[in-house]
């Protein structure tokens, strides 16, 4: 079906309408977006060991999205893209221009941070490398596996699910990490992820917007 649409640029005053047909169409395709962001079935308890067993065999990934940062001393919100892969990753931030803000490299247990005014730093612990440096938590170790929707294993985690059997918050020591949102990933086996996250501390809050996940690195 081809429909089209008026010249706008004829007429500053032109507004569009949609009735019969056009206007079912046009509900329909925004009932439609809306839907592919939802969970498309309950899990059961099988079904969710199942479901656990893909989300931690996924370990070769590229994921780009927006992250929000509020912190008692700074407000920001950044681009970042994030390549993980078996001992390896690779997270690039950048700013509103597209400029990148921070590099961060890890090999095995050493990482290295970039920043745009080209100091460079290093550490065994990436955790403490970011805090030291950017001056607030962000907590990768642990976003490796609550970005896939999972618990950061073999540490005691206080979790509760939706309605439907998804991952709805974890309780993991200072930390509190809210599901906002999940969206089918076709290339993931058409398997539900997170695309909203919150992750406070109290005193930082982390607001994650997952935007485009691919399997598979360049690294």
């Amino acid at each position: 079906m081809i429909v089209l649409i008026p010249d706008i640029k004829s007429s500053s005053s032109w507004k569009p309408t949609f009735t019969g047909p056009l206007l079912s169409i046009v509900i329909l395709l925004m009932f439609l977006s809306g839907c592919t962001s939802l969970p498309k079935t309950e899990l059961t308890e099988n079904n969710q060991l199942q479901r656990n067993q893909q989300l931690e065999a996924i370990d070769n990934w590229t994921l780009t999205g927006r992250l929000g940062i509020r912190s008692p001393n700074q407000t920001d919100s950044l681009n970042f893209s994030w390549q993980h892969a078996t001992n390896k990753q690779l997270l690039l931030l950048y700013g509103a221009f597209g400029n990148t803000y921070a590099k961060l490299s890890q090999s095995n247990n050493q990482a290295t941070l970039e920043l745009s005014d080209n100091n460079v730093y290093q550490s065994d612990n990436v955790e403490e490398l970011l805090y030291n440096v950017l001056g607030y938590p962000l907590p990768v170790e642990h976003l490796d596996y609550w970005v896939r929707g999972l618990p950061f294993p073999g540490e005691k985690s206080e979790l509760t699910y939706d309605a439907l059997g998804y991952l709805k918050t974890i309780i993991y020591e200072q930390w509190t990490i809210t599901f906002k949102q999940y969206q089918h990933i076709e290339s993931f086996d058409d398997i539900s992820l997170p695309g909203k996250i919150k992750v406070t501390n109290g005193e930082v809050t982390l607001k994650l917007s997952l935007r485009k996940w691919n399997l598979g690195t360049e690294l």
